[in-house]
């Protein structure tokens, strides 16, 4: 630490000027305190004062990222605030987290217990009131949204051509859930 300031500045207590670090030694290592002695010595050449003191490091600001750190000086209010403050946050996710499986717990048991009673999807989502996002994933569409159309229009007992304009689909994916019928004319012996 001799003859340059360091980076730290300070004032002479007699006239102000700028003084001059001069050298440090450690002199304090404590658990609660790491203190360094100074010598210093004013610019000003017309009073050349010359002072000794100590600066102290009292509070971790930030822990250090060395594995094998040797501070042991306490941690600043500030840093014992934010850590305490981390937790909490991590314990009410945790909570949360708990609280969300255990309402997918019971609407699981209450979706299977309207499957069980042999109702719709539909009447599901209104006596359970999940979404049906959820409702997809607890009880996965098995009947494609096409099959359900093309069904529909049988049992309403449309012909084939006027069902196939109505559900807008090719006629590969129509045929394999209406197989069309030969006529009796094409058949050959």
């Amino acid at each position: 630490m001799g003859g340059n300031n360091g980076g730290y500045k300070c004032g002479c207590p007699s006239c102000g000027s700028p003084m001059r670090i001069l050298s440090g030694t450690d002199i304090t290592v404590t658990e609660k305190k790491f203190a360094t002695a100074l010598y210093g010595q004013c610019r000003n050449f017309g009073c050349s004062l010359s002072v000794a003191g100590e600066i102290a490091w009292t509070h971790v600001l930030k822990p250090s990222q060395l594995p094998e750190s040797k501070c042991q000086l306490p941690l600043s209010p500030y840093l014992l605030r934010s850590t305490q403050a981390q937790a909490e946050a991590k314990k009410e996710a945790a909570r949360t987290k708990r609280a969300a499986a255990e309402q997918n717990e019971e609407m699981l048991k209450r979706i299977e217990a309207c499957r069980a009673n042999g109702m719709t999807r539909r009447e599901t989502l209104i006596e359970t009131g999940c979404t049906p996002i959820q409702l997809r994933k607890i009880w996965p569409e098995r009947v494609a949204p096409v099959r359900r159309k093309i069904e529909a229009c049988r049992a309403a007992g449309m012909t084939r051509d006027d069902a196939r304009r109505l559900v807008k689909c090719d006629r590969k994916t129509f045929s394999a859930y209406w197989p069309a019928v030969p006529c009796a004319d094409t058949q050959h012996a």
